[in-house]
């Protein structure tokens, strides 16, 4: 499948599950174990993430996230992010390599 761009994102979907083999995730409620922050080398949080049950509502605070949601300006003046075109286009939120490492260590999923 080709983006609007006419990038082939299957595979650069595989690049963000490789190189999400690489992230250190760590959760901060353990009871949901929903809420994440990606740790760097250091142990320093590098970024704040949060996971939905069906994929539609993970967020996180990296740029490549903001990137692949590329959100529409709201017309409201509630300052709101407005719709993003990859929900809008896949049903789903754009999943980084954060998002993915974190799925997999919550839902063992082999993305």
């Amino acid at each position: 499948m080709a983006s609007r761009e006419m990038k082939d994102t299957a595979i650069f979907h595989e690049r963000r599950v490789e190189k999400s083999k690489d992230v250190k995730i760590q959760f901060t409620d353990p009871l949901t174990l929903k809420s994440f922050v990606v740790l760097d080398d250091d142990g320093n949080i590098k970024y704040y993430g949060k996971l939905s049950d069906n994929k539609e509502d993970d967020e996180c605070s990296c740029p490549s996230w903001m990137y692949g949601m590329k959100f529409e300006l709201a017309s409201d003046e509630n300052n709101s992010k407005g719709e993003s075109r990859y929900k809008a286009e896949n049903g789903i939120a754009y999943q980084c390599k954060h998002i993915i490492a974190a799925r997999e260590v919550r839902y063992g999923e082999k993305n």
